[in-house]
């Protein structure tokens, strides 16, 4: 059987038929030709003329798919991508005839499990460059539209249903990294919704429900989603293989289900899973940076259930006592850790645990600088719980004198996180650095209209208590004058 050549992809010098059966009708008709008058010839013929289209696009489509299944099976150079797979999905004959313009020509109909092991490969494929340098803007572009192409044939196609869960593991660890897209989320959606089919967990390991768990949580507004995981917790229940699981699969876990805290489902099931990090030393110490900042965060979504506490002060005191991990901490983790901590201000454990991050803090200006407006926010409102530390003070200082002096730090803060950080500076009016931050945060109260809109009525009266703890500074007063304004109009709205 003649085989598609992938190289034949490449863009053509030739300009390409407006249609590729027509341009099949046009090599046809030009080697051979029926005349009325040849009627043995035209009667032996005639079939042929019929169907000779068809049946060509049928082989050329079968020599397609051929050439790209072996190209995403490694007869490939990453070098070569992700540019060859943005043109599989375009320079293939179904695209040249669908109207659409885009078709992934490896897949087949009624081969659930092969399509998700080539769109995984594909996936793969498309993201080979990220690992090296980042790619153009304009290819990024590109690489998104593919991404969306593949996410499309879960969400409209019946093509990728009815497989084993574990079948939908990898593709849909991938598809999480585009969570920012819509038919992405809706992608997750239409697995979460294959993971609830009878029997569909049937052999699925510890491993695997706690990566699908992670890619699932991307989606949270998705109900479907919250259900597949509760399922997924529960059949890691009913297996025993919650025993099983290492650090970084029960960090998972936890993380995802941190993103239904409200559900009682979830809740019960991250508890049964709180107790197993209580109970588990070896398992706390295998934890890395990552992993313990994400546990951390996701059983701080509890602070009132004791075998969350129970889970977290181990950990706490861990953080404490391994400067190590300490120092592979990024700005993120240090601020999802000092989070979780806030929600246990009276332990001794926690406050140490905090102590000791303020310190990196205040001595990695690297760091501070990884921190965002929300790392930022949070980490000033943890600092907040132990006023009276020599540490914590320092390392608020350091971080307000990186929010009064950038402005696009100050900027990216929502309503919640202005009002927070407010509130946490204002437990050190004295300190020239708390008031710069503070006044900083007070003239974009005074000049932002939107953002004063956006505070409910605990935000506002935060950051009321906070500003006056600055009555003589203009910027403090002027804020506070345009907070209270709104409060009046709210007020009035209410009465009438």
């Amino acid at each position: 059987m003649e085989r598609y050549q992938i190289a034949a992809a490449a863009p053509s010098r030739k300009r390409p038929a407006r249609d590729a059966i027509e341009a099949l009708d046009e090599r046809h008709h030009s080697r051979m030709r029926i005349e009325p008058s040849e009627p043995q010839r035209r009667s032996r013929n005639l079939g042929r003329v019929l169907t000779y289209p068809e049946h060509e696009f049928g082989r050329q489509l079968r020599n397609q798919r051929y050439a790209q299944q072996q190209v995403l099976s490694g007869n490939a150079k990453d070098a070569d991508f992700p540019e060859l797979a943005i043109r599989m999905a375009r320079e293939n004959v179904l695209a040249q005839r669908n109207g659409y313009g885009q078709a992934l020509v490896f897949l087949r109909p009624d081969y659930a499990g092969d399509n998700l092991h080539f769109l995984d490969l594909y996936l793969q494929k498309l993201q080979v460059r990220n690992k090296v340098r980042n790619i153009p803007p304009a290819r990024a572009n590109d690489v998104r539209e593919a991404v969306e192409l593949a996410a499309h044939y879960l969400v409209d196609t019946d093509w990728c249903r009815g497989a084993p869960a574990a079948s939908y593991v990898h593709f849909a660890n991938k598809l999480s990294k585009h969570a920012d897209s819509e038919i992405c989320r809706l992608a997750l959606r239409s697995i979460a919704t294959e993971l609830q089919r009878p029997g569909a967990l049937h052999r699925l390991n510890g491993r695997q429900a706690a990566m699908l768990c992670n890619a699932l949580s991307k989606a949270p507004e998705r109900p479907a989603c919250c259900d597949a995981v509760s399922g997924l917790v529960r059949h890691l229940r009913l297996r025993g293989l919650i025993p099983g699981l290492n650090a970084q699969d029960m960090s998972n876990l936890l993380n995802a289900l941190s993103k239904w805290s409200d559900d009682g489902r979830v809740r019960e099931n991250a508890l049964e899973l709180a107790r197993r990090v209580a109970a588990d030393a070896p398992l706390r110490e295998s934890m890395n940076a990552q992993a313990v900042a994400n546990a951390l965060n996701a059983l701080s979504k509890w602070p009132d259930e004791a075998d969350a506490r129970q889970a977290v002060l181990p950990l706490a005191g861990r953080v404490a006592s391994d400067a190590g991990l300490r120092q592979r901490m990024d700005g993120q983790h240090v601020a999802n850790a000092l989070n979780a901590f806030s929600k246990w201000p009276a332990s001794h454990r926690s406050g140490e645990a905090v102590r000791c991050l303020a310190g990196s803090v205040a001595s990695d200006a690297r760091l501070r600088q990884q921190m965002d407006g929300q790392n930022v926010a949070n980490a000033l409102n943890a600092f907040s719980k132990w006023p009276a530390s020599h540490r914590t003070g320092e390392a608020v200082r350091c971080l307000a004198r990186r929010l009064a002096s950038e402005l696009r730090l100050c900027q990216s803060m929502n309503a919640q996180e202005v009002a927070n950080a407010l509130n946490a500076l204002s437990k050190w009016p004295g300190e020239a650095e708390a008031r710069d931050a503070a006044l900083r945060l007070a003239g974009r109260l005074s000049s932002d209209a939107r953002l004063r809109q956006s505070m409910d009525m605990q935000h506002v009266a935060n950051a009321l208590n906070a500003l006056s703890k600055w009555p003589d500074e203009d910027e403090a007063r002027d804020a506070a004058l345009r907070l209270a304004s709104r409060l009046t109009s709210e007020a009035e709205r209410g009465s009438r």
